[in-house]
């Protein structure tokens, strides 16, 4: 279970829930479900770049100890269930995160899927 089981070419998907900060101004919040790690950026593609380096953090670290990055305790299921909530309603938002930051409502919530691959390569990045 070392570096050869997760190594190169090794694929992890993982979604992410965004939507700005209730409580700070021109702040985003980004939940990686499947790791339940929360980052946050001063905007949507920011709070994106981060969920991307957070989850290649948590990932890169549970590779070098040995561990499963898939064992993972995910997100409580509500998380999940507002994920599905959010892609049921068919919502979509065409453009690059940096635009959506501009023109999304406060109440909004976006949901992103990262393709990550190893050694240290988002095979998959945020649209942009």
């Amino acid at each position: 279970m070392g570096q050869d089981m997760y190594g190169a070419g090794r694929h992890f998907n993982v979604w992410v829930l965004a939507r700005p900060a209730a409580d700070l101004p021109e702040q985003w919040i980004a939940h990686v479900l499947n790791l339940d790690v929360v980052t946050q950026g001063n905007s949507l593609a920011h709070a994106l770049d981060m969920a991307v380096e957070a989850t290649l953090m948590v990932l890169s670290d549970d590779i070098a100890e040995g561990r499963n990055p898939q064992a993972r305790r995910p997100a409580p299921p509500e998380c999940f269930k507002e994920l599905h909530e959010v892609q049921r309603s068919r919502e979509f938002v065409h453009g690059t995160p940096e635009e959506w930051s501009r023109n999304v409502p406060p109440s909004a919530v976006v949901a992103e899927q990262i393709a990550v691959c190893f050694p240290h390569a988002v095979c998959t990045s945020p649209r942009h």
